[in-house]
C-alpha cells in the first residue's frame, strides 16, 4: 500500500511507476474539464459565452466532482485512500489548528501580493470584476456551499497531494515536480472562465495565481501537512462565492 507517512519525503513506488500516466495526465484535466464543462452549460442550456461566464462556480462544482471520483479510483489502484492521500489523521488535529493559522497569513499575503502586484502591471488598477456576476438566487445558494467545498477537497489534493508526490518519484527531481504541479495549478485558471474577447483576462486569471500556488506548493512539501491547506483554501473561495451571493440577492 502506498501511504506517505507525515513530514517524510516520498520512496520510489512500484505501483506508482506503474500507473506513471496519471500524475502527468491529472495535470492538466482541470483545465480541460472546466472548457468542457463550460461548452457543455453553453449549448445544453442555449445560453452566450458571455452569459456563461456567470456560472463560473458551477464549471469548477462539475469538475471538483469528476476529479474526486477519478482520485479516488486512482489511489484505490494503489491500494490507498482519499483520506490517506490527504494525510487525514485525527491525532494531527491539534496540530493542524497551529498550521491553519500559519499557512492562513502566508496564503493571504501571497495571494494578496499576486493578484494586486499582476493587476497592477497588466491593468493599472485592483483586481478585474469580470467573475462577479449576478446568479439566479437558488443557484447562489448552490454556489456558496459546494463551490468552496468541493474545491477545497479537490483542487489542492490533486496538484500536490496526487500529482507532485508521484511525479516526484518518477522524476526523481523535487524542484521539477513542484514547478510542474504549481504551474499546472496556476494554468488551470485559463479556462475557469473562458471568457471570449477578454484574453487578457484570461491571461491575468493564470498570472496573478502563480506565487500563491508555488507558496501552498512549497508549504505543503515542507509540512506535509494538507488538512489546514484545505481549511484556508475553503475560506478563500467562500469569500468569492459570498460576492456572488450577495449581487444575486
Amino acid at each position: 500500500m502506498y501511504q506517505l507517512p507525515i513530514n517524510s519525503n516520498p520512496q520510489p513506488d512500484a505501483t506508482i511507476l506503474k500507473h506513471g500516466f496519471w500524475p502527468i495526465a491529472m495535470l492538466g484535466s482541470r483545465t480541460i474539464l472546466f472548457a468542457l464543462t463550460q461548452l457543455f452549460i453553453v449549448t445544453a442550456f442555449g445560453l452566450s459565452w458571455q452569459q456563461s461566464v456567470a456560472w463560473w462556480p458551477f464549471l469548477a462544482i462539475v469538475t471538483n466532482i469528476i476529479c474526486f471520483f477519478l482520485l479516488s479510483t486512482l489511489v484505490k489502484k494503489e491500494g490507498s485512500t482519499y483520506l490517506q492521500l490527504i494525510h487525514f489523521e485525527k491525532s494531527q488535529l491539534k496540530s493542524d489548528v497551529k498550521y491553519f493559522f500559519f499557512f492562513l497569513v502566508i496564503g493571504a499575503i501571497a495571494g494578496f501580493i499576486g493578484m494586486f502586484t499582476v493587476s497592477y502591471l497588466m491593468y493599472g488598477s485592483t483586481p478585474p470584476e469580470v467573475m462577479f456576476q449576478p446568479l439566479p438566487l437558488w443557484a447562489a445558494i448552490l454556489a456558496l456551499f459546494f463551490f468552496p467545498v468541493s474545491n477545497a477537497l479537490v483542487e489542492i489534493p490533486t496538484y500536490f497531494a496526487y500529482c507532485y508526490n508521484r511525479l516526484q518519484t518518477i522524476w526523481k527531481i523535487k524542484w521539477v515536480a513542484l514547478l510542474a504541479s504549481s504551474f499546472f495549478l496556476a494554468f488551470q485558471h485559463l479556462t475557469l472562465p473562458i471568457v471570449i474577447g477578454d484574453t487578457k483576462f484570461m491571461i491575468w486569471h493564470v498570472i496573478a495565481f502563480l506565487p500563491m500556488a508555488l507558496i501552498v506548493g512549497f508549504l505543503y512539501i515542507k509540512t506535509r501537512r494538507m488538512v489546514p491547506l484545505l481549511i484556508v483554501h475553503f475560506l478563500m473561495d467562500l469569500q468569492l462565492v459570498v460576492n456572488v451571493f450577495l449581487l444575486s440577492i
